[in-house]
């Protein structure tokens, strides 16, 4: 056997891998396109994979633990106020806990106990953050109310051909240019809010005194 394989064959690295893997891979998720997190995942899950294959693994544990990360996650986005962060505690403790008792086979493979414990504390610290930075940023009111944006300047962040983006009070907003025939505007140039439909704005450009959109670039 190889040191590769050898150092693969260690089940607290396998582990460790795989609990990565698993991590990276739900970070890659909900940021597509991010692409670091995606590959450094797959790779991970591959060199934990291979040294699960020399090891005496119970597979069934290991969807276990893939849904443990799973309801951390889910308990971030629907803020359920850590009661998911409960179960995936309880689901990420038992199938680590038995990943490696194989019936019948008297081994004495094990994930270490300190990182294990280590893992639950950082899972349910960083869950518990999450939870409560969501919460506040769901508390946290609007810093303008939409019945008074109609005549305020906007600065346009994203070009508008006709829609896009605009920043308005410092709030990202939605918007599509009313103006007939609708010129395409760059990041930097001034539009007005004169209209809302729904949640996207109606803008038209301003101009300057020779008649162009005003840029602030």
């Amino acid at each position: 056997m190889t040191p590769i394989l050898q150092a693969l064959a260690d089940p607290t690295l396998a582990y460790a891998l795989f609990i990565v893997g698993c991590s990276a891979l739900l970070v890659e998720l909900s940021h597509p396109g991010a692409l670091v997190p995606g590959i450094s995942g797959a790779v991970c899950l591959l060199l934990a994979l291979t040294g699960f294959a020399l090891l005496p693994v119970n597979w069934l544990c290991l969807p276990l633990i893939v849904a443990a990360l799973g309801l951390f996650a889910l308990d971030v986005k629907l803020t359920a106020h850590g009661g998911l962060t409960v179960a995936g505690l309880a689901a990420f403790a038992a199938g680590s806990l038995l990943l490696y008792a194989v019936p019948g086979n008297k081994t004495a493979a094990a994930v270490s106990l300190p990182l294990l414990i280590m893992l639950m504390l950082i899972g349910a610290c960083l869950t518990t953050f999450l939870v409560r930075a969501a919460v506040h940023v769901r508390r946290v009111p609007s810093l303008i109310g939409p019945q008074r944006l109609l005549g305020r300047t906007a600065i346009v962040t994203t070009a508008l051909q006709p829609g896009g983006v605009v920043r308005v009070a410092g709030e990202l907003w939605s918007a599509e240019l009313c103006a007939v025939p609708a010129p395409i505007l760059q990041a930097g140039q001034q539009v007005r809010i004169v209209g809302r439909r729904g949640l996207t704005l109606e803008v038209e450009p301003v101009l300057a005194a020779g008649g162009s959109a005003v840029s602030t670039a």
